[in-house]
């Protein structure tokens, strides 16, 4: 019993693997593409706990992801909305850097995709978000 614990374990931590990989067809220059709607009150909760502690555990995945795509100095991220898409049976855990004084961003934003059915990150929309 003792070993199929430690097997189970042991895969469980070999196939979880990294929350972002380094090429441009995962971390994507732009804003999640499709319709979200707010989550019902309780809806995922613990799921997405426990998603944010993977992702917040290593805040240089930040830098990683802003650095695929921009050359600029931001504030540090603050987790903003978990948005789900429904049809795609997606999660969108928002992360967003609000400038300061900036004449033309209000900031850059982080959406991390986390599809329900197959249990993982699939993809990260980066972009800058124009003043309103």
């Amino acid at each position: 019993m003792f070993l199929i614990f430690l097997i189970l374990l042991f895969l469980g931590c070999h196939f979880e693997g990294k929350i972002y990989k380094k090429d441009r067809e995962f971390i994507i220059k732009g804003v999640y593409p499709y319709q979200t709607f707010s989550l019902r009150e309780g809806e995922y909760e613990k799921l997405i706990s426990s998603l944010r502690k993977k992702i917040e555990k290593e805040p240089k995945i930040f830098d990683e992801i802003v650095k695929t795509h921009f050359e600029i100095y931001y504030p540090p991220f603050k987790y903003h909305i978990t948005m789900i898409d429904r049809e795609r049976e997606n999660l969108v855990i928002k992360y967003f850097s609000r400038f300061l004084k900036h004449e033309i961003y209000a900031g850059i934003s982080i959406q991390f995709i986390y599809n329900l059915k197959d249990k993982k990150f699939i993809k990260i929309y980066v972009d800058l978000i124009p003043l309103e």
